[in-house]
């Protein structure tokens, strides 16, 4: 059926989170960071269910594709980086195999949700530089493709997650449409089911919300 990439990732170590073992993340500062399942926390979680926030100039991270259980490096070639939220940030973009380094420019009046790059070769690593600024530097997410036809399958979860928790995250439903996704398959509950009440009609108005914002 053909692999057209890595799909949706997330710096997972940088929020103190686990992560797939097929991602390496390092990075030159210490990032603060919320999962959409702490709606109580003042940070606004993106497309992933996290985000990582910091003031530090020059902040960047390097995210690093590795073989995992005999499964192949998936490279990429195309990227689409979700970061910024509000603020008027621009960061340098640097992808492995002598590909020509990109800025990702975003201003006050960039109401974008998303920016996406297209490289000059296939990689399987980039590190993301902020240009030094006094703003908030803000990411949330990065889907990782290619150009060959075939399936991209984006796994989206946030550990302690419920039906409510989705549904207070206007960011996430902002910028869930960008992924372009065919079939949505939704495993949630669990952590309603494990809470010492669990109340049937007040869970299935959260399911039936979730599903009226998917479907919008």
């Amino acid at each position: 059926v053909g692999n057209s990439g890595r799909g949706l990732v997330f710096p997972y170590q940088l929020a103190q989170s686990n992560s797939p073992p097929d991602i390496t993340i390092t990075s030159n500062t210490r990032w603060t960071f919320n999962r959409l399942a702490h709606p109580e926390i003042p940070i606004a979680s993106g497309i992933s269910g996290y985000c990582i926030q910091t003031n530090y100039n020059g902040a960047s991270f390097d995210l690093y594709l590795k073989s995992n259980d005999n499964n192949p490096i998936q490279p990429f070639d195309r990227l689409k980086i979700f970061s910024g939220g509000s603020s008027s940030v621009s960061w340098k973009l640097l992808a492995n195999n002598n590909n020509s380094p990109f800025l990702i420019k975003k201003d006050e009046t960039d109401t974008s949700l998303f920016k996406e790059v297209d490289l000059d070769h296939s990689a399987d690593s980039f590190s993301l530089v902020s240009i030094p600024s006094d703003s908030l530097k803000e990411f949330y997410g990065v889907s990782l493709e290619n150009s060959t036809p075939g399936i991209i399958y984006h796994s989206i979860g946030v550990n302690g997650a419920t039906y409510d928790s989705y549904n207070q995250a206007t960011l996430f439903w902002q910028q869930l449409p960008a992924l372009k996704a065919d079939i949505y398959i939704i495993s949630l509950g669990t952590n309603e089911a494990q809470k010492t009440g669990l109340y049937q009609n007040l869970f299935m108005q959260q399911m039936n919300l979730f599903f009226e914002k998917l479907k919008t």
